[in-house]
């Protein structure tokens, strides 16, 4: 099993408890965490709570630390789900990303001058271009036909936000 180098966790008390769904839970968490970090030029490290089955911030000030662990445990609590439905999720999830969207998509054209001086709203829409970008789907839970779909379809959320870009220059 590699992991990332940013997870700390008890090794001995993983091997001791539900070993296969304890690992599965690092890996996943572990390719997610390095690609936000490669993403945002973050870093990232979380602890692993085997016992309560979660990922916590080993430093509470990490930049964008906690919206990563917000959208990894939604990821993980759905996939985790004995219903998993894959096209469910994937719905859910983009449905939420293209809230986000429309927010500052409006918030962009409705009031441009506004936007530029807002430090908060060009510090969300930052986050959202550098995390969701370029063919971004979450890793390590989605067969590949999903993947292909979520990536597909986020990017096209994606793009309709970059549309009005241009009234930022």
């Amino acid at each position: 099993m590699s992991l990332s180098k940013n997870i700390i966790y008890d090794s001995d008390g993983v091997k001791k408890s539900n070993f296969n769904f304890h690992t599965k839970q690092l890996e996943i968490v572990s390719v997610n965490l390095d690609d936000f970090n490669s993403r945002l030029g973050s870093d990232i490290k979380l602890n692993y709570n085997h016992i309560w089955n979660v990922f916590l911030l080993e430093s509470s000030n990490q930049q964008y630390g906690s919206v990563f662990v917000r959208h990894i445990s939604h990821c993980l609590a759905f996939h985790n789900d004995k219903n998993w439905e894959e096209p469910f999720f994937i719905q859910r999830d983009l449905y939420h990303i293209k809230n986000t969207m429309i927010n500052l998509f409006y918030h962009i054209k409705d009031d441009v001058e506004y936007f530029k001086q807002n430090d908060e709203l060009n510090s969300e829409l930052n986050l959202f271009l550098k995390r969701f970008d370029n063919n971004y789907y979450p890793l390590g839970i989605l067969s590949d036909k999903g993947q292909e779909y979520y990536s597909q379809e986020c990017q096209k959320i994606v793009d309709k936000l970059k549309s009005v870009l241009h009234l930022l220059d």
